[in-house]
């Protein structure tokens, strides 16, 4: 298969018609409809069927026509990229991130940075897995993940039996968020014991963390008959301001809380949670100026003082 035969079978699927898109492409139409039949029997499929006034698609052609779309404009992104002068100079931040408060402000002074350069920034907000499995695709370069110093065996070998490196940037204790609603909102002090029958919000929790709490439940301080998961800050403070439910957290979301009722307390007696924010990358892969500039505002930002 070659990617101009991709582009024949997407003339003729525009077209309807091999005689137009062989017109269209300055090739002989015998010698594209052997370019159509090769790739029929290669892939062992049906493309085209013939009709009275030329031909139609399959629905397994659909399928075939859609990954050869997606392939050809990916060879044509290519392409423009090493062409195309605006390409080659256009700096490119690609960031995958779960739910961190002081993220806009350094996008924001990224972006002021490197305002006058042709830019191209994407932020990808997810959770933990997901942001590690975007470094491992390539589709980001720089991961921020938060970590406790309890993680188990399963989620520390997702990093460490792939080609990726981590930094850890910032530590910190793990604190409980609560409302007006709760019983507990009035407290001076809570400890991991007066969380354990109350219900719990969980803020983007990925299907392996959610596995490995089922297993060892018997270790953790939270109720897992009555949890709600959700990956919306917004919903997070609905939740919290309207029920009794709790929600741990790491100082890096506070200040989405900041102008609510909701308290942020540390938890009372804690030697045994801490908060890791950490920086994940593929190994042996420099950082651009850009990405190294993103690392510094993210440290600056967590570390005002330094």
């Amino acid at each position: 298969m070659q990617l101009n035969h991709l582009k024949y079978i997407l003339k003729v699927a525009e077209l309807g018609s091999i005689t137009k898109a062989a017109h269209e492409l300055y090739i002989s139409q015998p010698s594209l409809t052997k370019t159509i039949s090769n790739l029929e029997k290669q892939y062992n499929i049906k493309i085209f069927e013939r009709t009275a006034t030329g031909v139609s698609v399959t629905s397994e052609g659909k399928h075939f026509l859609y990954y050869a779309k997606n392939v050809v404009h990916s060879a044509n992104s290519l392409e423009r990229s090493f062409q195309d002068s605006f390409y080659i100079n256009q700096i490119q931040l690609f960031v995958a991130t779960q739910t961190l408060d002081f993220i806009p402000e350094v996008v924001l002074n990224t972006y002021k940075k490197y305002s006058n350069h042709n830019l191209k920034f994407e932020v990808y907000e997810s959770h933990r897995s997901n942001v590690i499995k975007a470094i491992q695709k390539r589709d980001c370069n720089i991961g921020l993940i938060v970590q406790t110093n309890k993680e188990t065996k399963a989620f520390d070998w997702q990093l460490t039996s792939t080609n990726l490196e981590t930094e850890y940037l910032a530590s910190d204790t793990v604190y409980i968020l609560l409302g007006p609603k709760s019983s507990l909102y009035h407290a001076a002090s809570i400890t991991f014991q007066d969380l354990e029958r109350l219900s719990h919000i969980c803020l983007s929790i990925d299907e392996l963390t959610r596995s490995e709490w089922q297993t060892h439940k018997q270790h953790l301080y939270i109720n897992l008959n009555h949890v709600i998961y959700c990956n919306s800050i917004h919903l997070c403070i609905e939740l919290l301001e309207n029920t009794d439910a709790v929600l741990y957290a790491s100082k890096w979301i506070l200040k989405y809380f900041k102008n609510t009722n909701i308290k942020a307390l540390p938890i009372s007696n804690n030697d045994i949670y801490e908060s890791n924010l950490i920086c994940i990358k593929r190994k042996n892969e420099p950082l651009t100026p850009i990405e190294l500039h993103f690392i510094d505002e993210v440290k600056n930002s967590i570390n005002p003082s330094l």
